[in-house]
Formats: C-alpha cells, sequence, structure tokens
C-alpha cells in the first residue's frame, strides 16, 4: 500500500476510536442507570417480602422470581453486553491504528533508505 492510502485508512480508524469511546461513555451511563433500577427494585422486593414475615433465607430466591425485578436484571444484563461489545470494539480499532501506524513508520523508514 502507499503512504497516502495508509494516511486515508488511519484517518478512518481514528474516526472509530473516537465514535467508540463516544459509544462506551453512552452506554456505560445507560448501563449505571440500569443498574440503580434493578438494585432499588431488588431491595424494595426483599423489604416488602421481609415486612409480610417471609423468612430470610428465602427472600433472595423470591425477590429474583418476581416480574419486575428479573426484567430489571434483563436489561441491566443487556446493557452491560452492549457496555461490554463498545469496549471491544474499541479494543479492536486501537490494535487496528497501532497495525496501521507500524506500517506508516516501516514505510517511511524504508523510502529513507531508498
Amino acid at each position: 500500500m502507499d503512504g497516502v492510502t495508509l494516511y486515508g485508512e488511519l484517518a478512518e480508524k481514528q474516526r472509530y476510536l473516537d465514535m467508540a469511546a463516544s459509544e462506551i461513555k453512552t452506554r456505560g451511563i445507560a448501563l449505571a442507570e440500569a443498574e440503580r433500577a434493578y438494585k432499588c427494585a431488588k431491595a424494595k422486593k426483599i423489604l416488602e417480602l421481609r415486612e409480610q414475615g417471609t423468612p430470610a433465607t428465602i427472600t433472595l430466591d423470591l425477590t429474583m422470581g418476581d416480574e419486575e425485578v428479573s426484567l430489571l436484571r434483563l436489561k441491566r444484563d443487556s446493557a452491560e453486553v452492549l457496555y461490554r461489545s463498545a469496549l471491544e470494539f474499541l479494543q479492536l480499532n486501537k490494535l487496528e491504528y497501532r497495525v496501521l501506524a507500524n506500517q506508516i513508520s516501516a514505510e517511511m523508514g524504508n523510502t529513507n533508505m531508498c
């Protein structure tokens, strides 16, 4: 590949890195909000069951089986998957960026030798 093509690809990877960083922030906030909603609903359900006299040994099992709590847990888990996928996308693009940068350095080194 020629230098112009490599620099173009490097600029494209930089745009992907910027996009991934922004997406990680968005998804991280969504994950935190989903985690908060899940934990609040779980705590309320546990308190409700304890006030009804439910033995402490089974409150967690009953709470996890509650429709609202389990739906919020699903949303939290889904938000975590999206967050982790954005992190993986960033890592992949970092690697590709480094490869291109090294390739450009090698090309420039070869050009200087000729």
